[in-house]
């Protein structure tokens, strides 16, 4: 081939590139221009007015399992409350296209099979004989929020005292189960369905403990109830949606429109305005979840790194920090602010740089021990295992940053207790730390007696103070000593307990007669 040839044929083939190159090019631009022209012209769910979409939906499909323990679906519009399943059921969640609904089933006391109910065949059908999830995969699922992801490939739980666990359907491996505890809502925030379609608002609950006052002597105690709210997403406000003696079972927002339901005293409650927020209760029943017709985008806010899905306190702080909000869950703490949307989680020092600091908190206070216009926090924690008392009490304060700081800790002490009292009537409130430590059960045999340390708080530390007050180690002395003449009269009984007071009646001894 000549060399005139060859270069014919280079020209040709650099033009071909060349054209490809240009046409490509071409087409990017083109379609990049029409996606933002369609952005403009129809906003996405992300960005729509809501109050656009404020009528409810003609006919929303409400999923719940019903107090005959089988799935209902009841019809906003026609007010018809079908039962649709067999049972005994739990869990239902609809799938992505709202074209049916996984469910738990209870083949025997203590095991649950997955099922799927498909809408237009109106059958259900058993997904697999070798899934098979046990009470101890599955606890309390009449008191668990039990829910399965919109493609049933995930089932997520969530209660107040285990908080979010996840199981991993496609991993039949038992041993997995177990590495999937403590779970951050962030993880499972698109699957279970509580926020709006714009993304805008979202449904949060607070939990109210048991009824255990460790920390006393402050009116300014937080109060821990069960609280249904209204969020904008950011948590820059809220709307008081419904409180309860007893913890909400389940709620679900509406994705064709802005609606939800709830449940609660098991009953459900519809909501279908969000101008005028007027529950009414529309069947009986537990763990709604409102027919999805269409999937949006779901983004995932930051502060999700904390569960607020088993919320104990979102309070708002007060000046220095206003704009801040206290975030507490059953076992850990954060402080939230909303215009960066930063959110700063306090873990323990050491090694394991935990978060979790108890099994399950009792009290919250935001109260202003040093008079400086900055509140500190005090929190106590129950262990469930030792009911005697708080198994953590904390003294927090907040730094110019907005984080939190503890200050101080009493823990791993049966009987613990924190009272704050002016103990000589100078004005001052001092801090009585009553607790018990004997070995084993002997510690039964002592009734209500303990040990009392009192400090006096700096704004820089505590100070254990007992030789400062030997008037109150007289009245303990008094209390060691009444005690002692009747467990004398039984030593069988009393056991060691006797050794222990012995030691006590000692210690406050040596306060009263200290050299002054």
């Amino acid at each position: 081939m000549s060399r005139k040839k060859r270069r014919l044929i280079r020209k040709i083939l650099g033009w071909l590139v060349l054209f490809v190159l240009v046409l490509a090019v071409g087409s990017i631009l083109f379609f990049s221009v029409r996606w933002v022209i369609h952005l403009v012209r129809s906003p996405s769910p992300l960005q729509e007015d809501e109050t656009k979409y404020l009528s409810p939906p003609s006919n929303e499909t409400i999923l719940f399992r019903g107090t005959d323990n089988k799935i209902h679906l009841y019809h906003t519009g026609t007010k018809e409350n079908l039962t649709v399943t067999e049972g005994p059921d739990y869990a239902p969640s609809w799938d992505t296209k709202g074209e049916g609904f996984y469910f738990l089933r209870k083949i025997d006391p203590d095991s649950y099979t997955v099922y799927y109910y498909s809408l237009s065949d109106q059958l259900e059908r058993l997904l697999s004989t070798q899934e098979v999830y046990t009470a101890w995969d599955l606890p309390d699922p009449d008191n668990t929020w039990i829910r399965f992801s919109p493609d049933g490939k995930k089932i997520i739980l969530s209660s107040m005292n285990l908080g979010i666990q996840m199981i991993d359907r496609e991993n039949t491996d038992p041993q997995q189960f177990f590495k999937r505890k403590n779970i951050p809502l962030s993880a499972v925030w698109p699957d279970i369905r509580i926020v709006s379609r714009n993304n805008r608002y979202c449904l949060l609950t607070t939990h109210r403990n048991k009824n255990s006052n460790y920390i006393s002597g402050f009116p300014n105690r937080i109060p821990l109830i069960n609280q249904l709210f209204l969020f904008r997403t950011d948590l820059s406000e809220s709307t008081l949606v419904d409180q309860s003696d007893t913890p909400f079972q389940g709620q679900s927002f509406s994705w064709n429109g802005y609606t939800f339901v709830y449940g609660k005293n098991n009953q459900i409650w519809y909501v279908d305005s969000l101008q005028s927020i007027h529950p009414r209760m529309i069947a009986t029943g537990t763990f709604p979840s409102v027919k999805p017709n269409q999937k949006y985008t779901i983004t995932v806010p930051r502060w999700t790194a904390f569960n607020l899905l088993n919320a104990t306190v979102i309070h708002p702080l007060t000046a220095p920090f206003e704009g801040s909000l206290l975030l507490a869950d059953h076992r850990s703490l954060a402080v939230f602010r909303i215009d960066t949307q930063q959110l700063k989680i306090f873990a323990d020092k050491g090694k394991s740089r935990s978060a979790l600091l108890g099994y399950q908190m009792i009290d919250l206070f935001l109260e202003d021990l040093n008079q400086d216009q900055i509140p500190e926090v005090l929190c106590s924690w129950q262990s469930y295992e030792k009911a005697l008392g708080a198994e953590r009490i904390s003294q927090f304060s907040l730094t110019k940053q907005g984080s939190l700081r503890e200050m101080f800790r009493s823990d791993h002490k049966l009987r613990n207790t924190w009272k704050w009292e002016d103990l000589n009537q100078d004005g001052t409130m001092e801090v009585l730390n009553a607790y018990a430590d004997p070995e084993g059960e002997e510690v039964s045999m002592l009734e209500n007696m303990t040990w009392t340390d009192v400090y006096q708080i700096t704004p820089k530390r505590w100070i254990l103070s007992n030789r400062l007050y030997p008037a109150f180690y007289k009245q303990m002395a008094e209390t060691y000593r009444s005690f002692l003449t009747n467990a004398i009269k039984n030593p069988a009984f009393f056991g060691k307990s006797i050794e222990t007071i012995e030691q006590w009646l000692k210690k406050s001894e040596e306060i009263v007669n200290q050299k002054r």
